[in-house]
């Protein structure tokens, strides 16, 4: 798997795994959305020969600290551990590269297979969100912090 620089047209050549399809018909236009998370920080595409893998990035909200997105697609699971190898790798690097120490995201709780992925990226579980979705679900805070510089 190779990561290229995100563009909102990767999301028309996705095949998006149905609980963030549905999450993002909620949001309305993902490409219009996809578009001005790029305004806010760095996004990638993960692909394998010419098939979409899936997108993600860093919205910085203030200097030191990012939200993190991804969107996943039917092919990830098959590539989970490439993807998590480039996913890690990336957090890393970005982290260092825009002197984060901390990466913030959140997790429908219904999806538990996500809550466990993002703790074996580093992010450590900070609380529930009541009503945070777009459909008013209960969200699962998690963050990577790393004070001083230090990455794990």
């Amino acid at each position: 798997m190779r990561l290229i620089p995100f563009h909102p047209d990767h999301l028309n050549r996705m095949v998006i795994r149905e609980f963030e399809a549905g999450e993002m018909l909620l949001l309305g236009n993902a490409k219009e959305r996809a578009c001005e998370y790029l305004t806010y920080g760095p996004a990638f595409t993960g692909i394998c020969g010419e098939q979409f893998i899936g997108c993600g990035g860093l919205i910085i909200l203030w200097p030191g600290v990012a939200e993190a997105w991804a969107v996943s697609t039917l092919l990830w699971p098959s590539k989970a551990l490439s993807v998590h190898k480039a996913i890690l790798t990336s957090l890393n690097e970005l982290s260092a590269t825009l002197g984060l120490w901390r990466i913030q995201t959140a997790v429908n709780e219904a999806h538990q297979v996500s809550c466990k992925w993002v703790e074996r990226l580093g992010f450590k579980f900070e609380g529930a969100m009541p009503g945070y979705g777009p459909d008013g679900a209960t969200y699962l805070r998690f963050g990577r912090v790393h004070l001083a510089g230090s990455i794990p």
